[in-house]
């Protein structure tokens, strides 16, 4: 499994894609890539929670710091409801970041 983010890029009909974002975004589908097992997930981003540890902090989101629940939805309101973002935890004293990929339920985004 490769770790760049290019070699994941792929052709996906119009048809496919989310036009507008959930109305609860909670609900988007996430991509969950772990590196180690080098499998591939699919869960809902209301489950980002369990892949955070007692202690881990969420510092940014899309290019955005993050210091609250209503700071990680407002950074999030500028993701395209089929896009990506990073996000930096720190774990201890270490500095992780991650790719989220969010998907819609259907093309029209609604669930």
């Amino acid at each position: 499994m490769s770790a760049r983010l290019s070699d994941y890029d792929y052709d996906l009909p119009r048809e496919l894609i989310a036009q507008r974002p959930l109305r609860r975004r909670e609900d988007s589908r996430m991509m969950v890539l772990r590196r180690v097992g080098q499998t591939i997930e699919h869960r809902q981003f209301r489950e980002l929670k369990t892949f955070l540890e007692p202690g881990d902090l969420l510092v940014e989101a899309a290019g955005r710091p993050v210091t609250s629940v209503d700071d990680l939805w407002e950074a999030l309101d500028g993701v395209p409801a089929d896009g990506t973002f990073e996000v930096k935890v720190v774990r201890g004293t270490e500095e992780r970041t991650a790719v989220v990929g969010l998907g819609g339920a259907g093309a029209t985004g609604e669930a």
